[in-house]
């Protein structure tokens, strides 16, 4: 709660909802909806908030990744599930269930834990393509997302997508994903080798490398954070080693925070 206080105090324009929801100043209804109590939660600016209750946890996806830029453009990011035909990476998202992308971004953005304004869209764009069914209640989603979509000659089209249960081939699909880089490792461009590394959206849940630290870590100790500092450390250290192995053969480096959460 202390850091909450800092972080609002410090960023009054990125607060989101109030204070009464975990102050006792307000009690939500006994029929409250799962965006009711994210109204009242939402001004924790706090990515360590979850939704619980029946199924909320399990995730869903519709097999595809989003991505949004500072301008609040999204684009099909990667197309994740390969039985998807009728949506191609690149491809611009002009609308969700015929709401004008920007609008849907600037409006889920402000029921999305975490981060400043910019981070929040980046957080509702992941959580549109793989989320709980809680999340997406939030967001005003469905069962199926009707998505309006401008292809590459730039021809509008309707496209349906229906979210899917995670399975194993699909969490493994979005972990191989969900930081593929865009760019080459190492390009030339003029005299200078330059050197890229992606550091994107970010899902632990489905990185195993984060989840193999946090797992031998939870059998050897009672402290209910050790897991995920090992998980993070675990990934912060390979992100370093590759970081270092393109360094040692660039001039300089770009970091692609493109999507990025944080």
């Amino acid at each position: 709660m202390v850091y909450v206080e800092r972080y609002r105090a410090a960023y009054p324009s990125d607060v989101e909802g109030s204070n009464d929801g975990w102050t006792g100043k307000a009690t939500p209804p006994s029929d409250a909806t799962a965006a009711d109590l994210t109204r009242l939660l939402a001004g924790l600016a706090d990515q360590h908030v979850a939704l619980a209750g029946p199924d909320a946890g399990k995730s869903e996806t519709l097999g595809v990744l989003f991505r949004t830029s500072t301008d609040g453009h999204m684009i099909a990011w990667h197309v994740v599930d390969p039985r998807i035909a009728a949506l191609e990476t690149g491809e611009e998202i002009v609308a969700v269930d015929g709401t004008s992308t920007a609008t849907w971004l600037m409006r889920s953005a402000r029921l999305t834990f975490g981060g400043n304004a910019r981070s929040r869209q980046a957080e509702a764009a992941l959580n549109l393509g793989l989320g709980t069914p809680a999340a997406h209640e939030v967001a005003g989603l469905g069962s199926a997302v009707t998505l309006a979509v401008r292809d590459q000659k730039g021809l509008l089209r309707q496209v349906q997508l229906t979210y899917q249960p995670m399975n194993p081939a699909r969490a493994a699909a979005i972990a191989h994903s969900v930081d593929l880089p865009d760019l080459p490792e190492v390009m030339r461009i003029g005299r200078y080798r330059v050197g890229t590394i992606r550091i994107g959206a970010f899902a632990p849940q489905y990185d195993p490398v984060f989840t193999s630290a946090a797992d031998a870590a939870a059998e050897k100790t009672d402290d209910p954070d050790g897991p995920m500092l090992a998980g993070f450390c675990a990934v912060t250290r390979r992100m370093i080693v590759r970081f270092d192995t393109i360094a040692r053969r660039s001039d300089l480096m770009v970091v692609d925070l493109r999507g990025n959460r944080w």
